[in-house]
């Protein structure tokens, strides 16, 4: 004989039960509540999070059945009706019919429920079971790409949620959305974290209805968004959003949009970069800035900054120069309410100029505004060339991170250094010092040095990147500078000296910087004599300042024969990430190296020959960017534009 589940009713529950003289009845036969079939039910939530179970309620009866409620949930669960294609409050359900229950969980919800009508109750087969829990420190995101023979990219994204073991969690599943090609073309550029909320964007190709004189269909670029509710442990693709009418979505091959940056701080995300646009018959195509924001943690998607929200600056010219651009989004960070966009645009001369658009309501609809469009500091010209690669929120405190061309009109490049210190609302550009001692400056001149990366942590802000060595035998240096205040900012005058394994006379520099609390990493890839690249990263305990930096990583990985570097790095307390590529004879492959004591000591977890294995069909691939799902506010930068040129193939 069937015996029903106890039910385990909710506090409010038992009370209005307690004032009734009728005894609850199971109608056991009358309904149905199971799990839903293709969703994964519940069983643990990460604190600060939302989880969601799906339950098929089936009238087993041969008449129509009305009047039932969910009844017994307890406080932390909730019935959603929000959706057409869910039970309604007030169930009714015909012979035979069913409708989905989706029950919205924002805490620990172990017990039963009913479906009810007056004393007549139906339990569910399957009680609630989810158990509160937190992410674990060591827990870690990095993605970007991997090919197959015919060096088709397809997205790739590793994650570790559980005992340090990290696994692909896209890879060959989820499928791409429509109307993403399915046969390569997809890569992620950026992914950012906050608690259990992560956001990994990129593009994939789509075809544009075209084809080229000879027959052939026209592929475009168009932005790529895959969300976790669940610290990076599963994936689903969030359908293709209309582009806003400002994009031109087909015609060109190389047309289209992409996103490159992303960053989250609790439930506001964005996703930044650019589009291709067109302004009237016959026009020449130029680069539009493209923002999207959600304000619920990834689900829902609206674009917020396009072509003509907020109005461009005066001075970025309408149609541009159609080689350059007009105006592009590389680098977006939030922290709080407080994010930034930051770029550059193309003037009616043709110089590109430094542009920046910030938000104080968490990058919603009409509350972006452009704070810097061309203007330069004093030592920079505006007749050169001049934009933003980086920025980074923490807090009140932002930076923006670039270069520009000297007013002396020589031909070289200088660091550019845009602060904040009232969450993105009034900028300020930093005057720094004479390049420290590593970087060439020739008698009367300025020198040639740029920022690739910024990372700001309460008041503590770096910024890296590297500047030429010699003028008689060019050659890159690392290159760092540091704020304590948020706001003055001075070169690490005497920086580490580059690993031995680091020939003489060679390029190394520093692609990626992190800082949380008074721990700061910098990674990036020098060359040894033998000509190959090799992964360096350097370390501090004490905010970046000068004389606490050292290199910890020095070494290519056994597996990597043909050499390695680093294009990403996080960190989140003392847990650290460094992500980049591991080169073969034949190929790229992803590599992945963690510490779990601010840098000191670091593994290698992820590269061509250490678990997980690549899809099937992969030859190879790489890491571009990589976040930890603890981080409150994550600043992630357009690293696929940092990649060496050999292998810039693998940002698509």
């Amino acid at each position: 004989m069937y015996s029903p589940p106890k039910l385990q009713l909710s506090t409010l529950f038992l009370s209005m039960m307690s004032v009734s003289s009728v005894n609850v009845a199971y109608a056991a036969k009358n309904f149905s509540i199971v799990p839903t079939s293709g969703y994964v039910f519940p069983t643990k939530i990460y604190q600060g999070t939302t989880v969601r179970a799906y339950y098929t309620i089936t009238n087993l009866t041969n008449s129509t059945q009305q009047g039932y409620r969910i009844q017994g949930l307890p406080l932390t669960v909730t019935q959603d009706t929000s959706s057409t294609a869910n039970c309604p409050a007030v169930i009714t359900l015909v012979a035979g019919g069913s409708c989905t229950l989706q029950l919205n969980i924002t805490g620990e919800a172990i017990s039963n429920f009913a479906l009810c009508n007056g004393a007549n109750c139906t339990a569910a087969c399957t009680p609630l079971n989810v158990v509160s829990t937190v992410i674990p420190n060591t827990a870690g995101v990095t993605a970007g790409s991997y090919m197959d023979s015919e060096s088709n990219l397809y997205p790739l994204l590793a994650s570790n949620i559980n005992d340090n073991v990290w696994s692909y969690t896209i890879g060959n599943t989820p499928a791409l959305p429509t109307p993403c090609e399915t046969n390569g073309g997809a890569s992620f550029a950026s992914a950012s974290c906050s608690g259990a909320n992560c956001v990994a964007v990129g593009n994939c190709h789509s075809l544009t209805g075209f084809v080229d004189p000879q027959g052939d269909k026209l592929l475009t670029h168009i932005p790529l968004l895959a969300t976790s509710t669940n610290g990076g442990g599963s994936w689903s693709y969030i359908p293709q959003t209309p582009l806003p009418s400002s994009c031109m979505v087909g015609g060109q091959a190389e047309g289209g949009a992409r996103f490159v940056s992303t960053s989250c701080s609790g439930q506001n995300c964005v996703a930044a970069g650019y589009c291709n646009s067109q302004l009237g018959s016959g026009a020449p195509p130029i680069y539009a800035p493209l923002l999207a924001t959600s304000l619920n943690g990834g689900t829902s998607w609206s674009y917020t900054i396009t072509l003509d929200t907020p109005t461009l600056p005066s001075i970025c010219s309408v149609y541009g120069n159609a080689d350059t651009g007009n105006a592009s989004i590389v680098s977006a960070s939030c922290s709080g309410q407080n994010c930034v966009a930051a770029g550059s645009c193309i003037s009616e001369d043709g110089f590109e100029l430094p542009l920046l658009a910030a938000s104080q309501n968490g990058g919603a609809t009409e509350t972006w505004a452009y704070k810097i469009g061309g203007t330069v500091p004093s030592y920079c010209s505006a007749e050169g060339g001049a934009g933003f690669v980086s920025a980074s929120c923490s807090g009140q405190n932002c930076v923006a991170a670039g270069y520009c061309t000297p007013n002396d009109n020589s031909p070289t490049v200088l660091p550019l250094l845009a602060t904040s210190q009232s969450g993105g609302a009034s900028w300020n550009y930093s005057t720094l010092s004479t390049l420290p001692s590593n970087c060439f400056v020739p008698s009367g001149g300025a020198g040639v040095a740029k920022f690739t990366s910024a990372s700001c942590s309460g008041q503590t802000c770096v910024a890296a990147g590297n500047c030429i060595g010699s003028v008689s035998k060019p050659y890159q240096v690392p290159l760092l500078a540091t704020s304590q205040n948020g706001g003055a900012w001075g070169y690490i005058n005497t920086p580490p000296l580059l690993p031995s394994i680091c020939a003489t006379n060679a390029n190394a520099s520093l692609a990626s910087v992190s800082c949380s609390g008074q721990t700061c990493i910098a990674a990036g890839s020098c060359v040894n004599s033998a000509n190959n690249s090799v992964p360096i990263l350097a370390e501090s305990q004490a905010g970046g300042i000068t004389g606490s930096w050292s290199y910890t990583i020095s070494s290519i990985p056994s597996n990597c024969t043909a050499g390695a570097f680093f294009a990403s790095a996080n960190c989140q307390g003392l847990a650290c990430l460094a992500a980049g590529s591991c080169i073969t004879k034949s190929n790229p492959f992803p590599l992945l190296e963690t510490s779990q004591d601010g840098g000191l000591t670091w593994s290698v977890v992820i590269d061509n020959n250490t678990p997980p294995a690549l899809p099937t069909i992969a030859t190879g691939g790489s890491f571009v960017t990589t976040t930890s799902p603890a981080a409150a506010a994550a600043a992630t930068t357009a690293t696929l534009f940092l990649l060496p040129r050999s292998l810039q193939f693998l940002s698509g």
